[in-house]
């Protein structure tokens, strides 16, 4: 009964008090369970009280038996009751604490609210501040984006007429530098008359790409070539003729090599081979015409007139390119058209003697360059020259 009371009231107790410490309840709970163990000793020792009776009863009259039990049980009675009175007294302590620890974190509570709601104000209020400092912030940084952006177009500014002022400084610089040109042009000007006056004087005059209207010897200079000396002759025909060959019986040999008939042989004043070389670059310049003189051993005079003449080049083998012929000395040549010169003529028997533009399968064709006499083919036969001479000139336009 004692022990249900007990906790009885600690469940009233914490009922009542709604919050009860922590420590302070596993204090309690350890008082309960020495007052439970108490009460279990006190209930073991009425147990060992009542068999202590039950076996005494035999030999004891009940008289005495009666007397006995009722003082046991009034001690009994007694310690339980003061028991009780210990614990309510306990009880009431603990009560008491709990109520000076619930008024204390009463305390504590409330002043913890006062100062949450404090903070909560306070952070309120600095949420405010910030809100307000942020609209602020952000203000300023829209005016220092403007500031930036007017900095920028100044500093855009200044380099720009930091840029006219350098162009400015360069184009007075080249002002300057012109007017000073001019003034040179100018003073160069005043003495071009007197230049040209001292180079009309000194500077000879420009060579002839060919003959001009007189005979004789004549320097002449055609283009990629040095300049050089040609015998320029009048003939029936013209004027203005370039001698490339000429043979008038004086004994001059013209069984000549590769070389020399390349470079040229003889003497202008006697019997001469112009040579190929020169030939080339003559004719090469612009279109020439052919014409050649003959004189037979009976002082006949025949001549050929071809209107075009041209040597290719040493790597084409000084190639012979001919026009068309008129004369009366038959077309003499007609088989050296398209030949290339040479020195050789090995399918020959009787190789002739001098270089020619031979034709590759025939031995008894026209040979101006033979050794020791010239000859023409006229109708397939061979005539004897005692003279020769083959002359060219620029193309001359018909009228």
């Amino acid at each position: 009964m004692a022990k249900s009371f007990a906790v009885f009231l600690v469940l009233f107790l914490i009922l009542r008090s709604q919050t009860v410490n922590t420590k302070t309840l596993e204090a309690f709970l350890k008082d309960l369970e020495t007052y439970e163990r108490s009460i279990k000793s006190n209930e073991e020792e009425l147990n060992k009280l009542a068999i202590e009776l039950n076996a005494g009863m035999e030999s004891m009259d009940c008289t005495e038996t009666d007397k006995a039990m009722d003082s046991r049980l009034l001690e009994m009675k007694n310690q339980l009751a003061n028991s009780e009175y210990r614990w309510m007294n306990h009880i009431l302590e603990i009560e008491n604490k709990h109520k000076q620890q619930m008024a204390t974190y009463k305390t504590v509570l409330d002043n913890k609210n006062v100062a949450i709601e404090t903070f909560t104000k306070g952070l309120i209020d600095l949420k405010s501040k910030l809100q307000s400092q942020l609209s602020i912030n952000a203000d300023q940084l829209n005016k220092i984006q403007v500031k930036n952006n007017e900095i920028y177009q100044l500093k855009k500014q200044l380099d720009e007429m930091n840029a006219l002022k350098r162009q400015s400084t360069i184009n007075r610089q080249q002002l300057s530098d012109c007017q000073n040109k001019i003034f040179a042009i100018d003073k160069l000007k005043e003495q071009v008359p007197k230049v040209e006056s001292q180079l009309k004087s000194s500077t000879p005059k420009a060579l002839a790409s060919s003959c001009s209207s007189a005979n004789g010897i004549q320097l002449i200079q055609v283009e990629g070539a040095k300049a050089f000396h040609v015998l320029c002759k009048q003939s029936i025909n013209g004027s203005s003729w370039i001698v490339i060959q000429k043979r008038n019986h004086l004994g001059v040999s013209f069984e000549r090599n590769w070389n020399e008939y390349k470079t040229g042989f003889g003497r202008y004043q006697s019997e001469f081979f112009f040579g190929l070389e020169k030939i080339f670059f003559i004719t090469f310049t612009k279109q020439y015409e052919l014409y050649i003189e003959l004189t037979d051993y009976d002082n006949y005079m025949f001549y050929a007139y071809y209107d075009f003449f041209r040597v290719g080049s040493n790597v084409d083998g000084y190639r012979l390119y001919l026009g068309n012929y008129r004369g009366n000395a038959t077309d003499g040549m007609a088989s050296s058209r398209n030949q290339k010169f040479t020195t050789t003529r090995n399918l020959c028997v009787i190789k002739p003697s001098g270089g020619w533009w031979f034709p590759p399968y025939s031995c008894n064709e026209t040979n101006l360059n033979r050794g020791t006499s010239p000859v023409w083919s006229v109708n397939g036969s061979l005539r004897n020259m005692k003279a020769v001479s083959m002359m060219i000139r620029p193309k001359q336009s018909r009228h």
